[in-house]
């Protein structure tokens, strides 16, 4: 497997893999205009828009080397399709999107991601004085990661790093909570999408555990 930023070519199964995580999982928990409205943000023209943004896009990738508990995915999908979640990053702060391809579900696809825009925003955000950024997931290939080693992602002696903010779908709120991420806020609706605001504090010698088993990797972000 391999965490690497999206393209251009990326947007097209990005978006096929979004909406169907979406309709199978959320869809029917909102009403007719939050199903329209999610349809109109994950679409390919949205997707090009926002790519001219100041936006930072992951993608998990199913790659040949890959003999891990995913490997009948990688067999099984064509060479389009490989591409298995993608995490929306907005101003290196706020996770805007995030979803897993319903057959790579409970596979730590989501863990993954999650991690990489962690250390993401650590790296944009903070000097690290000590210490290294560590994810449990040797082999994401971008962005780089020291010595992968333990279920977490940590850093020694950071600052001037603002908290990594979600507007969680309600469905995916035990998820972010098991994450690390806190309630921010009451529950709110945007154009017939409810989310709840949460924050996950990126504070000085903190160590984000991000080794638990997520129930679901789908979510629906603001």
């Amino acid at each position: 497997m391999a965490i690497r930023q999206m393209t251009l070519e990326d947007i097209e199964r990005v978006s096929e893999l979004c909406l169907t995580s979406f309709m199978g999982a959320v869809a029917g928990t909102l009403s007719d205009e939050g199903v329209a409205t999610f349809t109109n943000i994950a679409s390919i023209e949205a997707f090009k828009k926002r790519m001219q943004e100041n936006n930072t896009w992951f993608v998990y990738e199913c790659t040949a080397e890959n003999t891990t508990s995913s490997e009948l995915v990688y067999q099984t999908c064509p060479v389009e399709k490989r591409i298995m979640g993608v995490l929306e990053l907005k101003e290196n702060k706020h996770i805007s999107m995030l979803f897993v391809c319903p057959s790579a579900q409970r596979q730590g696809v989501g863990r993954a991601l999650i991690a990489a825009a962690c250390q993401h925003v650590w790296q944009d955000q903070t000097q690290v004085q000590t210490g290294s950024l560590q994810v449990d997931n040797p082999q994401v290939d971008s962005p780089q990661v020291d010595n992968p080693q333990g279920n977490s992602l940590q850093g020694d002696r950071v600052s001037q790093c603002e908290p990594l903010t979600v507007s969680a779908s309600l469905t995916s709120v035990p998820a972010y909570l098991r994450y690390g991420f806190k309630v921010a806020g009451e529950i709110a609706e945007s154009e017939g999408l409810t989310f709840r605001p949460m924050t996950l504090d990126l504070r000085m010698d903190m160590k984000i555990d991000i080794g638990i088993d997520v129930s679901t990797d789908t979510d629906v972000s603001m």
